[in-house]
């Protein structure tokens, strides 16, 4: 594993919710764990709530206004994910 893959991996919370709403106004609760991934783009006004893990190694895409329920677990793998407009997931 690479020096990068592992800061990505192990960045504190409140600097992955940081990285998120500046990049796209995207609200992460610190208590999530999304991985900060080149390959990630949020749509603006989604959210990720508190106890999810999202794991990115491909294109993930969320439209607007989505909601990821907490206690979610989300893989992306190479061949990516995309979720549409107005979506709950939970």
């Amino acid at each position: 594993m690479k020096l990068a893959q592992v800061a990505r991996r192990f960045l504190p919370g409140f600097l992955v919710q940081w990285i998120y709403f500046v990049r796209f106004r995207a609200m992460v609760s610190p208590r999530a764990e999304v991985e900060v991934s080149g390959h990630a783009r949020f749509g603006r006004g989604t959210v990720i709530s508190s106890f999810t893990k999202i794991k990115i190694s491909g294109p993930f895409v969320t439209g607007r206004r989505v909601q990821i329920a907490s206690n979610c677990f989300i893989e992306v793998g190479a061949g990516g994910l995309t979720i549409g407009d107005d979506v709950l997931v939970g």
